[in-house]
């Protein structure tokens, strides 16, 4: 099983969750709620795209621990960031830290 097929079942089980940016968490903790839409492989990056226009884009080859309710990315070369179509950040190195409810 590939990195983007454990992403995609892990992501799939998630009826909604929350997560934590390589730099600290994206609002408040649990009570900013986002739900998956779909991932793509595109060319060399990985696109996880979830509700409100919230999207990551991870380039590299991105590997993934999964820790109870926990899924963290982590291997990336570069992360983008992006809310409403546009780059709000991006990381070279760190984790993003998806929790499920």
């Amino acid at each position: 099983m590939t990195e983007n097929d454990l992403m995609t079942a892990w992501l799939k089980e998630s009826k909604s969750l929350s997560f934590f940016l390589p730099d600290g968490p994206y609002g408040r903790p649990f009570d900013d709620v986002y739900h998956f839409q779909s991932i793509v492989q595109d060319g060399l990056s990985l696109n996880i795209n979830f509700s409100d226009g919230i999207s990551f884009r991870f380039a590299g080859h991105p590997v993934c621990e999964r820790v109870d309710r926990k899924l963290i990315i982590k291997g990336f070369t570069e992360c983008e960031f992006v809310e409403g179509g546009k780059v709000v950040s991006t990381y070279t190195d760190g984790e993003v830290t998806l929790i499920r409810f």
